[in-house]
Formats: C-alpha cells, structure tokens, sequence
C-alpha cells in the first residue's frame, strides 16, 4: 500500500469518528429540550444533564481528528514566522510531539477506563452509570488524533497553512 493511500485510510477513519462526534451534537438538544418543557411542566428529568455532560465530552474527543486535520487544532506558530526556513522542521516537530501526546493519551485513558471497570465504578447519580462506558470514547478520540497526526506525516504537510499564507 503506498504513503498516500494510507493515509487516505487513516483520514477515513477519523472522519468517521468525526461524524459520530457531529451526529452527537446534532442530537443533543432535542433531549436538552425535552428536559426544557418537562421542567416547566413541573416534572424535571433525572438524565438529561449527565446523559448530555457525556455526549458534550463525546463529541469534542471524536472529532479531534477533524480539528487537526482541517488546521484548527490548537497550535503555535510565532517560530515558523520568525524562521520560515525551518518551518518544515518545526512542522514536524510539532507532529511528532502531537504523535507523542495521542499515543500517551491513548495508554492513560485506557487504563482509567480499565481501572473504573475492574473495580465497578459508577456515576454518583440516579443513573449510576459505570463510568467504563463514557470513558471509553477518550482513547478514542486519542487514537483518531493519532491516526490523523500519522496521516499527516505520510503526508508531510502541516494542515491551515494555506488559510495563513492567504491571511
């Protein structure tokens, strides 16, 4: 399989997770609404405020990927003005930290995720949700980063360059 359409396949991926992430958003107020009218009718509902906490959180992880690969991932620049000439190395540098934190990111929420299913952790709510269930989209979202950040590299270009080299 050649350098470029790898990563074409990792990119895919993280599209995907993006669209979940979206799709999250897209749904979350009609359930936020529900709890609106149920509220004023005098009868609050005891799930709507975490249920919609764990799909905000949900959808800012799974669509990581789309936010570096699009250039709006957050990110420094102030050296690559000051030296453009070493603005590829700096680029990637900066990709192979980003790599670095996916990766650590990737082992530490699984092993959060692992400790509060090994050990029965749940919500402290009336839900009593075992918390393995939202954690679990936080390796995730860490790992569609790091697909992205490989795809990258495959590629060897720096996403939003083009938007400030026009600005």
């Amino acid at each position: 399989m050649s350098r470029l359409r790898l990563a074409a396949q990792l990119e895919r991926i993280g599209r995907v997770m993006a669209w979940i992430g979206i799709a999250i958003v897209g749904l979350l107020p009609f359930p936020i609404a529900y709890d609106a009218i149920a509220r004023w009718m005098g009868h609050p509902t005891i799930w709507v405020f975490e249920v919609s906490l764990y799909g905000f959180i949900a959808a800012g992880f799974l669509a990581n990927a789309l936010a570096l690969s699009s250039g709006s991932h957050f990110r420094i620049t102030l050296l690559g003005h000051l030296f453009p000439r070493a603005r590829p190395w700096l680029d990637l540098f900066a990709l192979l930290v980003t790599l670095a934190f996916a990766l650590v990111l990737v082992y530490a929420t699984l092993r959060f995720a692992h400790y509060s299913w090994s050990y029965g952790i749940r919500s402290n709510s009336l839900l009593s949700v075992p918390q393995f269930i939202p954690q679990l989209v936080l390796p995730l979202g860490a790992l569609a980063l790091a697909l992205e950040t490989v795809a990258l590299l495959l590629r060897g270009r720096m996403p939003g360059h083009d938007a400030e080299e026009s600005g």
